[in-house]
């Protein structure tokens, strides 16, 4: 069994440090008429980690049956786990939505770009939003080259890309 704790702290670990520099960027999302991902990549490697830490300690530290120390790491994982989507995944989700909303608020509205919109290539634009200046990238709605300066009006959102025609 201590080789089963061991692996999945390994794994968990590892998981953590090769996130951590956005190697991986995938989404496991299973909502269960939530609008919160509960089996998230994080929970699940929270889970793991804490499981194969929590069971190797325990193995070398008591004289705990494996029945037990299988038992109180599942417990304790699972804390873990809910505290991680406590703590962590509903405040991300809250504030990815917010900033979507926020983005969405702004189609109809103008904009400067400030660095060419090629044919096929991002640029960027710069935009008021109450009393914030902020930049996006943006594209053309036309596939047609927009010089910085120009004003224009954005159209749509798709994925944080502010799609635009000039004015």
């Amino acid at each position: 069994m201590v080789t089963v704790y061991l692996v999945l702290l390994i794994i968990g670990v590892g998981y953590a440090i090769i996130s951590s520099f956005g190697i991986f960027d995938f989404d496991i999302d299973f909502d269960l008429d939530w609008d919160f991902p509960i089996l998230s990549p994080i929970i699940i490697a929270s889970f793991l980690t804490t499981f194969g830490g929590i069971g190797l300690f325990l193995t070398y530290q008591n004289n705990l049956s494996p029945t037990s120390v299988i038992g109180i790491s599942i417990g304790i994982s699972v804390l873990a786990a809910l505290l991680i989507f406590l703590l962590v995944v509903i405040p991300m989700t809250k504030a990815d939505r917010s900033t979507a909303k926020a983005a969405n608020e702004m189609i109809g509205k103008t904009a400067e770009v400030i660095t060419v919109i090629s044919k096929k290539d991002h640029g960027e634009i710069i935009y008021s939003q109450g009393m914030s200046r902020l930049s996006a990238p943006a594209l053309s709605l036309e596939d047609k080259r927009i010089e910085p300066g120009s004003r224009v009006e954005i159209v749509d959102v798709t994925g944080g890309t502010f799609i635009v025609k000039k004015l």
